[in-house]
């Protein structure tokens, strides 16, 4: 989702975009990240992690197509700062408590001691990458163009959600395994 990127680089971006105070801008934005991720808390069971996952990679997309067109034709301000929090919202309800509480429900319990460090590595690694590699990325294709790849995986991450991934809300894991044994 770039979500890494633009916690690490929120104050650059604000201010390559003209925000008057970035990092009290930055400061509220992370602010709407913990709200959200509490609502998340209270969401997850009666709506379920599937449907989540949809929502959240939904409203990412359209915060990345915003981000694309601010960006694209230099529209500063709180337009972007604004988008950053529906950004950080859409997030925080589905892919940044689900990605590690599904890992857990749906891991055997046989493999949950290599398994469920592996896929925190695979995550960790993978938000290196895209940290590490923003400077580049801006570089040769600007801000609009970082968007547009992280809308491009976001939209892998709503295929996953709507296609791939089995719901786990209220079952075991052992129910898990033989839904994914089928």
């Amino acid at each position: 989702t770039g979500i890494n990127a633009l916690v690490f680089f929120m104050g650059d971006i604000f201010r390559k975009a003209g925000v008057e105070n970035p990092d009290f801008a930055a400061t509220i934005t992370m602010f709407i990240q913990v709200i959200f991720t509490v609502v998340a808390v209270y969401l997850v069971e009666s709506l379920g992690r599937r449907q989540l996952i949809v929502y959240s990679s939904m409203g990412l997309l359209i915060c990345h197509l915003a981000f694309i067109i601010l960006f694209f034709f230099k529209i500063n301000g709180f337009l972007i700062v604004a988008t950053a929090m529906l950004y950080f919202a859409a997030f925080s309800i589905g892919w940044a408590p689900i990605a590690a509480l599904y890992a857990c429900e749906i891991m055997p319990n046989r493999f949950k001691t290599i398994g469920i460090p592996l896929c925190f590595f695979c995550q960790w690694f993978l938000s290196f990458l895209i940290t590490s590699t923003l400077s580049f990325f801006v570089e040769k294709f600007d801000l609009h163009g970082c968007f547009f790849i992280y809308f491009l995986f976001t939209l892998v991450g709503l295929y996953f959600g709507k296609c791939v991934m089995l719901e786990s809300k209220g079952k075991t894991v052992e129910e898990m395994e033989i839904e994914f044994m089928k």
